[in-house]
């Protein structure tokens, strides 16, 4: 890759930034035009500038795995695998020509992964996820036996005195993600006392997870970043220069 400090480097991080955020802008664009009715007309025009987007990422990926350091592992990195899987899926979905399902017109979003190559605070996020894995992966797996007993008594509970809000097992899982989150839409609650009482044993675990992840995380990320910064204060300090040191005196003998 070009040196850091070049400015052909700093020219070309600029434009990989502006071709991401032009791509979700048309995005964007396409879909209000499209819902509008006002977007058949100019359908060609959307296919073809996909097609020069998709163009020129398979050009940046090419030119980034060619003037790697090591060209061998390149394709195995965080960078490049965010690079190909922002590329491939929409790549699938021209050459096949299914563009015109829904799902697969949603794919260019990917291209916003590519922030992340540009972007510090962002790495800064994953490098702090990546800090906390083990105690995420704690806070997860209590979270989810919490998920699953709570929504199957409440299931249990409410499912005779409520059939049409929880007849079903998975309307029972939706509650339960919903209490837990503390997000609380309030379409389906319970009314039985038995249930009310499992929808505040709910309710409490939920803070308490919500709050142990987001403590876990802030602290990670504040630490990631003060991490960050020290290294860029570290490589901007300039090396000391070495004053000379005067001539060693001898005594004559006698």
């Amino acid at each position: 890759m070009l040196p850091e400090s070049t400015t052909g480097r700093r020219w070309f991080e600029i434009s990989g930034q502006l071709l991401v955020i032009y791509s979700v802008v048309v995005f964007y664009l396409e879909a209000e035009l499209v819902s509008r009715g006002a977007a058949q007309a100019a359908s060609s025009f959307w296919v073809w500038n996909e097609r020069l987007l998709l163009t020129l990422f398979c050009g940046e990926y090419l030119f980034r795995w060619k003037h790697a350091r090591n060209r061998l592992r390149y394709p195995f990195t965080l960078l490049a695998f965010i690079d190909l899987v922002a590329i491939v899926p929409s790549l699938v979905g021209l050459t096949v020509g299914l563009r015109s399902l829904k799902f697969v017109r949603l794919l260019p979003l990917l291209w916003m992964m590519k922030l992340y190559r540009y972007d510090d605070a962002l790495q800064h996020v994953m490098h702090g996820f990546r800090r906390v894995r083990r105690e995420l992966g704690v806070v997860g797996f209590v979270a989810g036996i919490v998920v699953i007993a709570s929504s199957t008594a409440m299931y249990e509970l409410e499912r005779e005195a409520q059939p049409e809000k929880f007849g079903h097992l998975s309307d029972a899982l939706w509650w339960s993600f919903v209490t837990l989150t503390t997000v609380g839409y309030g379409d389906i609650y319970p009314i039985t006392a038995p249930g009310r009482v499992v929808a505040i044993g709910t309710m409490l675990v939920g803070i308490g997870v919500l709050g142990t992840f987001i403590s876990l995380v802030g602290s990670s990320f504040l630490t990631s970043m003060r991490d960050g910064d020290s290294r860029d204060v570290a490589d901007s300090t300039p090396l000391p220069i070495p004053q000379p040191q005067p001539a060693p005196q001898y005594r004559r003998a006698g």
